[in-house]
């Protein structure tokens, strides 16, 4: 069984969603045949730690290293430099790459840990954010001389709470975030799009996607059979609950309302408006429980066919496909066209 070192400074107790990833994960990972190990900050009250909300530490203490915590500027640096990176890192400019508190991290770990507890590991890996796990994840697999595997759970170079970034800064951070990544042995992505991005500008690393999950049993104490509910994992902040209320307005907009159950019929209906030269052609989706009163499906799609050269005519085809659960069947009884 490979041993595998996580660099996670957000770890149970600590009650984050980077902290509840490996928090989940490392309860699994011997069934896959890795024997995790921890290295991460000490708890602490206050900040994000609420002894209320504490997670549960799915290890036992001796496979966890922790040194220093969340929260406190390490004076590592000298003054100057200090205050060069807080200009740098400071809301003006946004930057999760270069941070007081990270780098403070890693030079507490330098300085403090024991490599000779870490013989034995097989594996390094450090998740982003924040950007200290990156910086010590590759410190200790250099002085251990073993594989240094990168976890993106944000894009690094694109990851920022301020909006203000200009192109000078974020190409600093993009050579930056070149020059963690390039000698790793492998990526992980936690979505399909980060993968596919990540794929363009490292295209000679091997990169996975690992999702995050839930615990089953969180999702079956939690949920009301009574009513549907849309899951998110991670965090909201101020400036991002804009893109959540356009989300919700989208679900209420493509809502259906009804539930059809049993063999009733269902009327299906697709309006089409061609506007020959114009390209502004037009399709409307409908459907209907008694061939008479028909509701909306989803908004108006645009399908801009160019008849100025070949037009070979519109193909209309109707499929069914199980969304809850495998299995089942529909009849299509009648396929009738007409022109208003």
């Amino acid at each position: 069984m490979k041993k595998l070192l996580i660099v996670s400074a957000h770890f149970p107790p600590l009650n984050t969603m980077a902290s509840k990833r490996y928090g989940y994960m490392c309860k699994y990972m011997e069934k896959y045949g890795f024997e995790p190990y921890i290295l991460t900050t000490r708890p602490r009250g206050g900040g994000y730690l609420n002894s209320k909300l504490d997670l549960e530490v799915p290890l036992s203490e001796e496979r966890i290293i922790r040194i220093g915590d969340l929260g406190i500027d390490y004076p590592c640096l000298e003054s100057e430099i200090n205050e060069v990176l807080y200009q740098y890192s400071n809301d003006r400019v946004g930057s999760r790459i270069i941070e007081e508190q990270s780098l403070g991290w890693y030079y507490k770990v330098k300085n403090e840990l024991d490599m000779e507890k870490l013989k034995d590991i097989d594996i390094v890996i450090g998740t982003f954010p924040a950007i200290g796990n990156i910086w010590v994840g590759r410190y200790v697999a250099e002085k251990l001389e073993k594989p240094f595997v990168v976890e993106i759970r944000d894009l690094i170079s694109d990851y920022s709470e301020s909006c203000n970034k200009n192109a000078f800064y974020q190409n600093i951070e993009l050579q930056l975030e070149q020059k963690l990544v390039k000698d790793s042995a492998g990526i992980v992505a936690v979505t399909s799009g980060f993968r596919e991005i990540l794929r363009e500008r490292y295209p000679n690393h091997k990169i996975i996607t690992v999702y995050n999950g839930w615990e089953i049993q969180d999702k079956e104490d939690n949920h009301n059979k009574k009513n549907d509910y849309l899951y998110y994992a991670g965090s909201l902040y101020e400036h991002r609950v804009e893109s959540i209320k356009m989300l919700i307005d989208t679900i209420k907009e493509n809502e259906v309302g009804e539930k059809i159950e049993g063999d009733a019929p269902v009327y299906l209906k697709i309006e089409y408006v061609f506007d020959v030269g114009n390209v502004k052609d037009k399709a409307n989706f409908y459907y209907s429980l008694d061939g008479n009163n028909w509701t909306k499906i989803g908004k108006e799609f645009s399908m801009g066919f160019d008849t100025s050269t070949t037009f070979m005519g519109t193909r209309t085809w109707l499929v069914n496909y199980a969304t809850g659960e495998a299995g089942g069947y529909v009849d299509f009884d009648y396929y009738k066209c007409s022109q208003d």
